[in-house]
């Protein structure tokens, strides 16, 4: 399974930024950190193409635990992303 069909079975959005004049793209999940021990991070993938930045994403999530909406005590969502990620675009 690859991010993208990850992001579709837990039904969250990615979000891919294109920097104009820096050639480079950003990818993460929209409104999703995890968790670093007893804190949570904001991760993101980057890479001068929007496949890389997915992959690069990916392999920073894999086996991480996702948390939605944090602060929320009504919207608040945990998963757990796969310990391993295929790639896109191989």
């Amino acid at each position: 399974m690859n991010i993208l069909e990850f992001a579709d079975i837990i039904q969250k959005n990615i979000i891919t930024t294109y920097f104009h004049g820096q050639d480079r793209f950003s990818s993460s999940f929209e409104h999703g950190e995890h968790k670093n021990g007893c804190c949570l991070v904001s991760a993101w993938g980057s890479s001068d193409n929007m496949e890389g930045s997915l992959n690069d994403y990916a392999l920073k999530m894999q086996g991480k635990e996702l948390v939605f909406h944090a602060t929320s005590s009504d919207a608040r969502q945990e998963y757990k992303c796969p310990e391993s990620f295929t790639m896109i675009g191989e």
